[in-house]
């Protein structure tokens, strides 16, 4: 796993900042060996400056909802359909009980970095990518145990993160997929099914709530 300190996250703004204004970054706080922002095994890298945010599109945009096969590797934007304005991303655990970065919703214009993408991992299941400007690739896993059990965290090593398997729903809302977990009746969903930002992501029994229910736009 990583340890994101408010030290860290101080030096990653700046170094956007820095990004933002056309100098060289240097070889600031980068991770020795940090991964490329290249989508794995894509022919061509996105380009740096693609708009990686696309809340105004209609629910389950770009993906065929009859003979369903699937969703497309990609790069993308998840956000619950119980508050279509909030995407996922990064936050902490609004009890101060961990560190770390986990999943959260937030809204949707300030949710990158990182940027999302949705990586398949054969036979119908998927990891979840999170590509940072400053801490490079780490994979959604949910934590089973510690101070802030079933909530997601990135690991940096991905072949141990969790894997989903992303499924087509219709109800409460038309258009939308659940990320139920590899081997279980275990589903993503929102805390409490709460709809306001900083609200974490956790694991629970899937249910069919709106909390569990997800819009998967591609960005383009």
């Amino acid at each position: 796993m990583r340890i994101r300190s408010a030290s860290r996250r101080a030096a990653a703004a700046a170094l956007l900042a820095v990004a933002a204004a056309g100098a060289a970054p240097g070889a600031a706080a980068a991770r020795p060996h940090a991964p490329s922002f290249a989508a794995p095994g894509a022919a061509a890298a996105p380009r740096p400056g693609a708009a990686a945010v696309a809340c105004e599109r209609q629910p389950g945009s770009g993906f065929a909802q009859g003979q369903f096969k699937g969703l497309a590797e990609g790069w993308s934007t998840i956000r619950s359909v119980g508050a279509p304005s909030l995407c996922l991303t990064e936050g902490r655990a609004r009890n101060g009980a961990y560190d770390s970065a986990v999943a959260v919703q937030s809204p949707c214009a300030t949710a990158t970095p990182p940027r999302t993408y949705l990586q398949s991992a054969g036979n119908g299941l998927y990891r979840i990518q999170w590509h940072h400007p400053e801490f490079g690739v780490g994979c959604l896993t949910v934590m089973n145990g510690g101070p802030v059990p079933g909530m997601l965290e990135p690991w940096d090593d991905c072949s141990r993160a969790t894997q989903f398997h992303v499924e087509p729903v219709d109800s409460p809302v038309a258009g939308g997929y659940r990320f139920r977990v590899s081997g279980s009746s275990l589903c993503i969903g929102i805390v409490n099914g709460e709809t306001v930002a900083g609200a974490e992501a956790v694991q629970t029994v899937c249910a069919g709530r709106a909390d569990q229910e997800f819009f998967v736009d591609p960005v383009v």
